[in-house]
């Protein structure tokens, strides 16, 4: 049986501008296989955040194949891929991206009513158990300007997981918390996977690389290395 719900093949990224031409990602090929928890790491600039892009269907190659989840991305419209998108990923972003007029509630609901997931009288109920299920239901009828950092990251991922998804896509979640709060937020994902989600996070957190199953280290837009870790297996990088 195939494992595999995230393969990309040969995937380039290039990006044009007054300056000339520029390659993000050059000939990237990636394997991630369900319940993975997988680390992507490397320099500023080595082609991280294009590649979750890529991953999400924000962004599309400039070549190469990608299949997430069973559904070939690349060959879907805006609208589709927008649609795909909704019911198969949560992503978590390192400033939160929380609609800053909506009660954090509203934040967690709004992924229900775009994607049409479950009745409309049962999203107000999962929206309240996801935010206990982060530890903060006390703070559901709050504008996201209320909470702190920690508080906003946790309605951000509890707002990834209000369409059950399969994926959870990270970039630098805990990048803007101080390190007490990133540690939280860190078990919060190892939580999410253990219940069987597949993670693919981008980090400089060493803490975070050294408990993935998987670490995926680019380079200038190539892969460099790839490591299958156990638990706490340092990484070097």
């Amino acid at each position: 049986m195939d494992t595999n719900i995230i393969m990309l093949k040969k995937i380039s990224k290039k990006y044009r501008s007054k300056a000339g031409e520029f390659n993000a990602l050059s000939d990237v090929s990636l394997e991630i296989d369900k319940g993975d928890f997988v680390t992507i790491v490397g320099k500023s600039g080595s082609g991280k955040s294009t590649l979750l892009n890529i991953m999400s269907g924000i962004d599309n190659p400039s070549c190469g194949e990608i299949t997430v989840n069973n559904t070939p991305i690349c060959k879907l419209n805006e609208n589709k891929k927008a649609v795909w998108r909704g019911k198969n990923l949560g992503i978590v972003f390192q400033f939160f991206q929380l609609l800053p007029t909506l009660t954090i509630l509203e934040n967690i609901i709004l992924p229900m009513d775009f994607s049409n997931y479950l009745p409309f009288n049962e999203r107000k109920i999962r929206a309240y158990e996801l935010l206990k299920k982060v530890g903060i239901s006390e703070h559901a009828n709050k504008l996201p300007d209320a909470l702190s950092g920690g508080e906003q990251q946790r309605s951000a991922i509890a707002r990834a997981m209000a369409n059950n998804p399969d994926i959870i896509i990270a970039d630098e979640p805990t990048g803007n918390l101080d390190s007490q709060t990133a540690g939280e937020i860190l078990d919060l994902f190892h939580e999410l996977n253990a219940e069987g989600k597949t993670v693919v996070m981008v980090t400089h957190d060493k803490e975070i690389f050294r408990n993935a199953t998987k670490t995926v280290i680019l380079s200038d837009g190539k892969i460099e290395k790839i490591s299958v870790n156990t638990p706490k297996e340092a990484v070097n990088v």
